[in-house]
């Protein structure tokens, strides 16, 4: 039993690492798109989906100042700060996301630019399915991209 579900586990933190890559290039190119951070989460979610037991506990969408950055640790607590979006559980199913600056601490997608660094952090909560739970718990993620230049035509 602990093999299978060290397996399980070992894919849903596999699964997560690639959606939050997946989400963080989905910022790159939505960028200041007015549902930039709902386009960001089901890039999430898309990944997710493919992760069994895996729960997504928080999101965390961040201006970086460099590509190894994390989030404020405040963020990382789920409290905003100016530079980042926290989106909690009960959020992430919502239909519509809409980053408001009092909500998010102040860099919704509107005040986004060509060059700026986005990171999306992730708090994911796997438990086991097996009943072995060796490999129950709380793992975070994160990755940084650059966000795409405007096109101008």
């Amino acid at each position: 039993m602990a093999i299978i579900e060290g397996s399980l586990a070992f894919h849903a933190r596999n699964s997560v690492g690639i959606g939050v890559a997946n989400a963080s290039r989905t910022g790159s190119i939505e960028r200041d798109a007015p549902d930039a951070d709902q386009q960001i989460i089901q890039a999430l979610r898309r990944r997710e989906d493919m992760a069994v037991a895996n729960d997504l506990v928080r999101v965390v969408i961040y201006r970086a100042d460099t590509a190894q950055d994390e989030p404020p640790i405040g963020c990382q607590n789920g409290v905003a700060t100016d530079g980042c979006n926290v989106y909690e559980q009960n959020e992430l199913a919502a239909p519509a996301i809409v980053c408001t600056p009092a909500k998010a601490g102040g860099w919704c997608p509107s005040e986004r630019r060509g060059d700026d660094l986005i990171g999306v952090w992730v708090l994911s909560d796997y438990v086991g399915v097996t009943g072995a739970s060796l490999f129950d718990g709380v793992f975070t993620d994160r990755a940084v991209s650059r966000i795409e230049p405007e096109i101008i035509e």
